[in-house]
């Protein structure tokens, strides 16, 4: 009811006529920012705008599950297939685009993606807005560290930039890029999504997963800064204690045949289980006791977001925004990152106190019902428009 509530009261800040929004994402799956793309257009949808998805992509088979999404939420989507490190002909069939569906505002998601928008949009009055998630990878990689430093340099062409946590926007102003121009908007999502029937049962045995067996899990990319590997450390001695233990992985990535190895290695592979690209997320929630964010660094996770709205007790890292989501022994517990005997003994508390996991589910699910759904995001986006549009007109 409260949901519906507030989108109700959302749609009274809708425009007489809509926008026409392309949001552009250069993706390889499914995962933090396809997601806000997803929330974002059915926010957009239901005020009354007109929304369009544009993927860029080298392998249209990695995004299926981010094209069915958007199908199956009846988003209007293109798929731009770009064929190398600048494709002149992606910026040109970008430009058809705009001109044929009239669109007034782009959403860039990444740094391919502001690339590609501003090269499309030159001498046009479309409005240009970057998003920007975490450059989670630039700590690992020399390749990612220039492209943030490329990323940033662009920003200042925008109209506007949208930081998505507090950490993104400290990066932004450290680099110089006009604070008029930089608004911090949470990512938010559909809270509705959670609220279906789910045969919990039916789902955990079609994955032989033990009637009376524990399960911690994790959603997300298989990646270095991802943490994986310190929750596969934390669980090997709490599987004395619970033999049925099992450990499952929402999601792929880079690293998961070394996590793979790092599980027989040390021989708990047979209870730690990889689900690869899963479509139905909360069905994946719903087969876990405790949700587990080991990450190493984060801006404001959406699988975080998602765990809190399906009503999973949560243990996530100290990084990024998540203390101002997640209050410590309030809504969930913290721990410092890559430290698996930290995160062992908040997992061994949780597993053993079945009161404990359903109070901080609940206070968890009231603070993203609350503080983090698709209408607050969405109505912050429409402000920021609305509010440049009159900058731009003095």
């Amino acid at each position: 009811m409260e949901v519906i509530e507030q989108t109700q009261k959302s749609a009274q800040i809708a425009p007489a006529f809509g926008h026409n929004i392309l949001q552009l994402r250069e993706s390889s799956g499914f995962y933090g920012a396809e997601n806000v793309v997803i929330e974002l257009s059915k926010g957009f949808q239901q005020l009354g705008h007109r929304p369009m998805v544009a993927i860029l992509t080298r392998s249209p088979k990695q995004i299926r599950v981010f094209k069915r999404t958007a199908q199956e939420n009846r988003i209007s989507t293109r798929v731009l297939k770009n064929r190398r490190i600048i494709d002149l002909g992606v910026i040109f069939r970008l430009r058809r685009l705009l001109r044929k569906h009239n669109i007034s505002i782009v959403l860039s998601h990444g740094y391919t993606s502001n690339f590609y928008a501003l090269a499309a949009t030159g001498f046009s009055r479309v409005r240009r807005v970057a998003v920007c998630h975490p450059w989670a990878e630039s700590k690992y990689s020399a390749r990612a560290r220039f492209y943030e430093k490329l990323d940033i340099s662009w920003l200042r062409f925008f109209d506007d930039v949208v930081a998505v946590s507090q950490n993104v926007r400290e990066k932004i102003l450290e680099n110089k890029v006009p604070a008029k121009k930089v608004s911090l908007i949470a990512n938010g999502l559909d809270i509705s999504r959670f609220s279906y029937p789910i045969d919990r049962e039916g789902a955990r045995e079609s994955l032989a997963i033990p009637r009376d067996g524990l399960v911690v899990g994790s959603v997300g990319r298989l990646s270095i800064e991802k943490g994986q590997r310190f929750l596969i450390e934390a669980a090997k001695p709490l599987m004395k204690e619970y033999p049925e233990l099992q450990v499952i992985f929402v999601g792929d990535g880079p690293l998961k045949n070394e996590l793979v190895q790092f599980s027989r290695r040390l021989g708990i592979a047979e209870n730690v289980r990889f689900l690869g690209k899963v479509h139905n997320i909360p069905l994946m929630l719903s087969l876990m006791d405790v949700f587990v964010l080991p990450s190493l660094s984060e801006g404001l996770p959406m699988a975080l977001l998602e765990a809190m709205a399906a009503k999973v007790p949560v243990i996530a890292s100290n990084v990024g925004d998540i203390s101002r989501i997640i209050r410590d022994r309030r809504e969930g517990l913290l721990v410092e990152p890559k430290n698996a005997e930290q995160l062992e003994d908040a997992l061994s508390a949780l597993l053993s106190d079945e009161a404990k996991r359903s109070e901080f589910a609940r206070r968890a699910f009231e603070k993203v019902n609350r503080e983090y759904s698709m209408q607050k995001m969405v109505e912050k986006y429409l402000r920021m428009f609305d509010s440049s549009s009159k900058i731009m007109e003095n």
